[in-house]
C-alpha cells in the first residue's frame, strides 16, 4: 500500500506539473490591442451623400482593410469605423477616404482603445483632382 501511495503522488504531482507548465501565457499569445473606434458626419459639398457610400482608412498610407458604408440617419449621412491593429500601429497616422477621395478632416493617430468624432468632407474642387490615363498612338 505504501508503494502505491508513493507512485500515486508522483504521478499527481507530475500531472499538476504539466498542467501548469502547458498553460503558461506568453506574450504571443495576449489579445490583440483594443481597436480604436471613428464616427462622425459625412459631407459633399455641404449635402449628404446617399446611403452605401464606402469610407476607407489607410494607415501611414497603407489600406489595412478598414472600410465601412455610409448610413442615413435622420436625413445626415453618418460613418462608424473600427481600425484593427496592433501595439507597432501606436501614433501612425491616418487618413480618410470618401469613395476614393482624400476627405478633408483633422489629423488623427491610431491610438488603442479610442473612440473617436470625426466628421469627414470632401468639396468640389477635391473631386476633380483625378488623374485619366493618357493613350498615344
Amino acid at each position: 500500500m505504501n508503494r502505491l501511495w508513493t507512485i500515486m503522488t508522483i504521478v499527481t504531482i507530475l500531472m499538476v506539473f504539466f498542467i501548469f507548465k502547458s498553460t503558461r501565457v506568453t506574450a504571443d499569445e495576449l489579445p490583440p490591442a483594443l481597436p480604436p473606434v471613428f464616427y462622425g458626419e459625412v459631407w459633399v459639398n455641404g449635402e449628404t451623400v446617399i446611403d452605401g457610400t464606402t469610407i476607407v482608412a489607410k494607415i501611414e498610407g497603407v489600406d489595412k482593410d478598414c472600410s465601412t458604408e455610409i448610413e442615413i440617419l435622420d436625413d445626415i449621412s453618418v460613418y462608424v469605423i473600427k481600425l484593427i491593429g496592433d501595439e507597432s500601429m501606436e501614433g501612425a497616422e491616418v487618413i480618410f477616404f470618401i469613395d476614393g477621395v482624400q476627405a478633408t478632416h483633422l489629423p488623427v493617430e491610431w491610438r488603442k482603445g479610442t473612440s473617436t468624432q470625426l466628421d469627414l468632407t470632401i468639396t468640389d474642387e477635391q473631386q476633380r483632382l483625378f488623374y485619366l490615363p493618357l493613350f498615344f498612338r
